[in-house]
């Protein structure tokens, strides 16, 4: 065998193993520079996209996001809680005291409600939607009052409570008050996790011979 021809094969061979592995080498950078460029083009776009995206009612209107889109959400939300909190602890009869009552703990505290409890049985209010079949229907009024910044924030808000007892109808103004705070969401009782803290009812009976503004409220 010749030994310069064997050696000179291996000699090709080497350089060409290593013109191979420079190749892979820019085929490789090559390729994580594509790859990488893609992303930042993507991601470009998509943040582009994100500041001109526009929201549009199924007429096409062009409906406007903004802050104040934000608060007219929460106000809901808030308006919502309140509606169902009044609703929930003032409002039962025979067959729904217990059932009630286990909803409007998903909305306040356990001491605040008792309380409130306490005094409904006080005046034997449960005892007479017992014993004599007396209704107690609570209905959301208005909010009055919301402060605050940020949470808790104070809410006030006002509800008509009518006791129907036979044919004869009582009318009451609860005005609520309470600090209202984000608690961990349970569905399908609270939704929403917003939940009262500190949370209290003065009552104030509504008579026959009210002023207008009462009559409105009550239509409501």
């Amino acid at each position: 065998m010749n030994k310069d021809s064997i050696i000179n094969d291996f000699d090709d061979l080497a350089i060409a193993k290593r013109k191979n592995t420079g190749i892979m080498k820019m085929i490789i950078a090559f390729s994580a520079f594509i790859i990488v460029a893609s992303m930042v083009w993507t991601f470009t776009i998509v943040n582009t996209a994100m500041e001109k995206i526009i929201v549009v009612d199924r007429s096409g209107e062009y409906l406007k996001t903004s802050i104040e889109s934000n608060e007219k959400l929460f106000y809901s939300l808030l308006t919502n809680q309140c509606a169902l909190t009044a609703f929930y602890v003032n409002s039962f009869d025979k067959l729904s005291i217990n059932e009630n009552q286990s909803w409007a703990s998903f909305m306040a505290t356990k001491d605040d409600l008792n309380r409130i409890y306490a005094k409904y049985n006080q005046e034997r209010a449960y005892g007479d939607v017992i014993d004599r079949g007396v209704v107690y229907k609570c209905k959301f009024n208005e909010i009055e009052q919301i402060s605050g910044k940020s949470e808790p924030y104070h809410v006030v808000f006002t509800s008509v409570l009518s006791i129907v007892d036979g044919t004869y109808t009582k009318k009451i103004l609860i005005r609520s008050q309470g600090d209202l705070i984000r608690h961990t969401p349970h569905y399908p009782e609270n939704v929403t996790g917003l939940y009262f803290t500190s949370y209290t009812q003065d009552y104030e009976e509504i008579k026959e011979d009210s002023t207008s503004e009462n009559s409105e409220n009550i239509s409501k």
